[in-house]
């Protein structure tokens, strides 16, 4: 160190001092950048690269240029920068951040210039009071010299209140048919089925939960978000049921029965339970849901404007229902006329046995197994195990044993007649058992054909008009001058140009839609593990046949193509 030097600070400004008494020669630059890197300000911003070079240069003038100077000599060599603190707000205004820079020898960030860099940016709400904290603990660590960016405020976005939810309380009786119970380890029981779902009296089915009120949110610069509060709905008793008179909230079943929901409104159906149906109990035809806890025998009928719920066998017996229908067990059958099962094997023969085992649901069909029936299923029919030369027929899908590539039920000899998909683990057998699959289009008009027919509607229309306004014309020029005659030629001007081009747009639109080509039907029939020889595929006057065994197989409807490919 060179005696008569030193360092001192002036508002934000280092400066070194030299005194009169300096010894000029002893100085040199290196000298006076070890003082400066040895001091206090050390971290204090250099006002230059060659600021000590500089400050030698000057400090030789001054002493060469005054002998015996009576002034010390200073010079700013550095300046001093506080921690600084930026606060950007967000474009939605739902958020603030805070970078932080550190400075150069300067003061460290203090809680009250946080909160001033916040109310310089409009920041008035959702501040976080931790991110604050945290920063004051970085500007004052180990590394203060990295730069910090975080999240300071926090807006709150508005929470509009839900609707009212009508919770039901029971199972849907409706939904158990396609709800196979769990078993331990994860594997389906599709024979389990769960208990009856039926309820009794007094019992509560259905819950409101009431609608709640909108939470309101707020930007950080405080501005109010409005939330909207959710819309009431009344619960709805329908047939069977009543509202809790201790509890407006509930529905409670008025008898006991089965239960169905429809958003906020509940029925119960009423239920005719029997151990057995036949002789001693006579066919059944019953207005609300049947449940059977053993058999239906042969020759018996059951009709039912609900489920019909079967835990034991259906034996060459009919079923009904305008709603689903389960059979735990099997289905038993047999052909009719003994001389069909002759015809239906041979190969060109397409004709369809009469079967004594009638299932007919307007809903869907599940059966474990069914042989020699008919099994009817407007929703869908679920087959658990195997059908072998039966007659299905749906809308739905038709699963064995599964739906995709879980299928694993059999399909044996037949005839399935079906607008959806069809999937199977078998179809067919190895001795080449006839199994027919008839892939029918659904009688679902497209709009383009709505739009046909509405537009041929208006053609008819226009056209008779058009004759009317054709025998006005003829019956004006026949008539003596008048007011009458003059409103009637009125009337014509208007409305004949009119008609006349309403009349070629339709024209012009119907010619459009009849050049549209209608939509190609896609379907499939799959089989996940084997097919085997004398399947058949149809559709119109198309059939396809296989002629060999086959591994995982898929039978595809393409527009009016029929073709077989394997399946994966």
């Amino acid at each position: 160190m060179v005696a008569g030097i030193s360092l001192a600070r002036e508002d934000k400004s280092i400066y070194l001092q030299a005194e009169p008494s300096t010894a000029i020669e002893n100085v040199t630059v290196e000298a006076l950048e070890q003082l400066f890197t040895a001091s206090d300000y050390a971290r204090s911003r250099r006002r230059s690269a060659a600021i000590f070079h500089d400050c030698y240069s000057e400090m030789q003038r001054y002493f060469n240029s005054t002998p015996k100077p009576k002034i010390a000599f200073k010079y700013v060599i550095a300046e001093d920068s506080d921690a600084r603190v930026e606060i950007k707000v967000a474009d939605d205004g739902m958020s603030a951040e805070a970078r932080f820079s550190q400075g150069e020898g300067g003061l460290s960030l203090s809680k009250s210039q946080v909160l001033q860099a916040l109310r310089n940016a409009g920041v008035t709400s959702g501040i976080q009071r931790p991110a604050i904290d945290q920063l004051l603990a970085h500007s004052q660590g180990e590394n203060c010299h990295e730069p910090l960016s975080i999240v300071i405020a926090k807006g709150k976005r508005p929470i509009n209140g839900l609707d009212a939810r009508f919770k039901p309380l029971v199972d849907d009786a409706r939904k158990r048919v396609l709800r196979p119970q769990e078993r331990e380890g994860g594997r389906v029981d599709m024979r389990d089925l769960g208990k009856l779902v039926s309820v009794n009296e007094g019992q509560a089915i259905l819950e409101k939960l009431p609608p709640t009120k909108g939470q309101h949110g707020f930007t950080v610069k405080g501005q109010k978000l409005e939330a909207s509060d959710g819309q009431d709905r009344e619960l709805s008793a329908g047939n069977g049921v009543v509202v809790d008179p201790e509890n407006n909230l509930r529905l409670l079943a008025d008898r006991v029965g089965i239960p169905t929901f429809n958003d906020n409104s509940a029925n119960v159906d009423e239920v005719l339970s029997l151990t057995n149906v036949d002789v001693s109990t006579g066919h059944i035809d019953f207005t609300g849901s049947v449940i059977v806890s053993g058999n239906v025998a042969e020759g018996m009928r059951v009709k039912a404007g609900g489920d019909i719920t079967i835990a034991g066998y259906v034996d060459a017996a009919e079923l009904h229902a305008d709603g689903s229908i389960t059979v735990s067990k099997g289905v038993i059958g047999k052909q009719l006329d003994e001389h069909e099962s002759i015809l239906a094997e041979h190969e060109d023969d397409d004709s369809v046995a009469t079967l004594s085992t009638n299932v007919v649901a307007a809903g869907s069909v599940w059966v474990s197994y069914a042989q020699y029936a008919k099994l009817v299923g407007h929703s869908g029919v679920i087959v658990d195990k195997q059908t072998t030369h039966c007659h299905i027929v749906s809308q739905g899908t038709v699963c064995f044993g599964g739906e995709g590539k879980a299928a694993k039920g059999k399909l044996v000899g037949g005839l399935v007649e079906t607008t959806s998909d069809l999937y199977c683990g078998q179809m067919g057998a190895p001795a080449g058992a006839k199994t027919r699959i008839l892939f029918l289009v659904p009688n679902i008009a497209s709009p383009e054909e709505i739009e046909l027919g509405s537009l041929r509607t208006e053609l008819a229309n226009i056209v008779s008009h058009l004759r009317k306004l054709s025998v006005l014309s003829h019956n004006i020029q026949t008539m003596e001058a008048s007011d009458r005659q003059v409103q009637f030629r009125r009337k014509l001007q208007q409305e004949l140009p009119a008609s006349q081009a309403r009349l070629h747009e339709v024209q012009a639109r119907i010619k459009e839609l009849l050049a549209i080509e209608p939509p190609r039907p896609q379907l499939k029939a799959v089989a996940t593990k084997h097919a085997y020889p004398n399947v058949q595929a149809e559709y119109l006057q198309e059939r396809l046949r296989l002629r060999e065994a086959r591994g995982p197989t898929v039978l595809l409807l393409d527009g009016r193509e029929l073709r077989v490919d394997s399946y994966s």
